[in-house]
């Protein structure tokens, strides 16, 4: 699920994925009615398995976001504010909320039945990062792995063997990997660009050769990062600890 901002006919929220930093436990999200009509939608928020994880295995913690209002009543081509609050425990482990806006059913009757509206629903995913972050990564092979406690909107930048620029993206929870094959010929940098929710980080990597290093977005000097990112400047191009021949 990529962060691209979403219409859904009439209904417009913004990002699908959006992310409450480390250090904020207060949300406030914009919702807009596109039409020309007045809507009502009803909002609901349940806590979800990581994107990519294993829903057979995930137990919820349960209980920990508080939401307003409940209900959106939107006049034409005008918007209307949902606010979420984290009241949950200052731990090392992101969380995963499912955000649902539903449109209130219309009962309308005419001479022969009545007819009902269809309703118009749509999901986002609100992501807390931990409230003690660590983020840190590692090139194992050729798969850029998350190997710190944060979630991470990873972008690989490359050439391809065409000359022509290549460009592949996910979203990193902690222990899942980007896979860099075909972005760059052999031994060529990848350029990544990180972005946790608050702040955005570039870093280049040389795949298939492994090796470690930790990512701080503290205290770092703003710059102007590609696609009109601002944050802070690392240089981590690769420095392999160990190559097996």
């Amino acid at each position: 699920m990529l962060a691209w901002s979403c219409t859904a006919q009439a209904l417009s929220v913004g990002d699908m994925t959006y992310f409450m930093g480390s250090g904020k436990d207060y949300l406030v999200r914009e919702v807009v009615n596109d039409s020309d009509q007045t809507r009502v939608y009803g909002v609901s928020v349940e806590e979800s398995a990581p994107p990519y994880g294993d829903v057979a295995t995930w137990k919820p913690k349960g209980g920990d976001l508080m939401y307003a209002p409940k209900q959106l009543v939107l006049r034409p081509n005008m918007s209307g504010w949902l606010r979420l609050y984290f009241k949950g425990v200052s731990d090392d482990s992101p969380r995963y909320f499912r955000v649902t806006f539903r449109e209130e059913r219309a009962v309308s009757i005419d001479t022969d039945a009545v007819k009902v509206k269809p309703r118009l629903e749509l999901q986002t995913i609100l992501v807390v990062q931990p409230r003690s972050p660590r983020q840190a990564y590692r090139v194992d092979g050729t798969a850029f792995v998350n190997t710190g406690n944060t979630v991470m909107l990873a972008t690989a930048h490359g050439e391809c063997t065409l000359s022509t620029v290549c460009m592949r993206d996910r979203y990193l929870s902690p222990g899942e990997s980007l896979d860099l094959v075909g972005l760059s010929p052999v031994g060529s940098p990848v350029r990544v660009v990180l972005a946790n929710g608050t702040d955005t980080h570039e870093v280049e990597v040389v795949p298939v050769n492994q090796f470690d290093r930790v990512v701080s977005f503290a205290n770092r000097p703003s710059t102007v990062l590609p696609d009109g990112f601002t944050g802070p400047q690392y240089d981590a191009r690769a420095k392999p600890n160990e190559v097996e021949q």
